[in-house]
């Protein structure tokens, strides 16, 4: 009997954890939903900070973000802040889902200066995405320093042009040169 009940003991724990194990990675529509869903609530995080909507702003932002800074101070440091994105459109490079609820976001992100709008900077940036309730949120602290972390991007140079060879119309011919 022993022998018996160790055997339904082991085969229930074992059915039990093999219905409860859910995979932490999605499958490929899965991903695609995650995907759209991440860059629009970033795309309207990045629209309302080109706005400067920044109350708004704060509460697309990760509550352990807000449990750190209250929103009149993110409201003000935003303020504060020299540069802004572009009115340009937010290239993303990279959208990489690690977990269900969580995510990075590689993009290139232009910024102005908000003074003078002539001095414009590239730069590249990972951003993290959680899943919190039903929506995505952001890092308010990484948007704070923003401007003063990831890696500046330089477009590659241009390619010189090269000069056309212009041939003339009617090619004179020369005479043998004589000895």
């Amino acid at each position: 009997m022993t022998l018996n009940k160790t055997f339904f003991l082991l085969l229930g724990i074992l059915l039990t954890m093999a219905l409860n194990s859910v995979d932490a990675y999605p499958n490929k529509y899965e991903i695609k939903v995650i995907k759209e869903k991440i860059e629009t609530s970033f795309s309207n995080l990045f629209q309302m900070w080109k706005e400067e909507l920044y109350f708004e702003m704060y509460d697309h932002g990760q509550k352990k973000s807000r449990t750190i800074i209250a929103k009149p101070e993110f409201a003000q440091r935003m303020v504060e802040l020299k540069w802004k994105p572009t009115l340009k459109p937010i290239k993303i490079e990279n959208i990489d889902i690690i977990y269900r609820n969580f995510a990075a976001i590689k993009c290139l992100i232009e910024f102005e200066n908000k003074i003078n709008q002539t001095q414009i900077v590239v730069k590249e940036i990972i951003f993290p995405a959680i899943l919190e309730d039903i929506n995505w949120k952001f890092d308010l602290i990484q948007l704070i320093r923003s401007p003063f972390i990831g890696k500046y991007y330089e477009p590659p140079p241009p390619k010189p042009k090269e000069p056309k060879k212009v041939e003339p119309a009617n090619p004179v011919e020369q005479a043998p040169a004589e000895e």
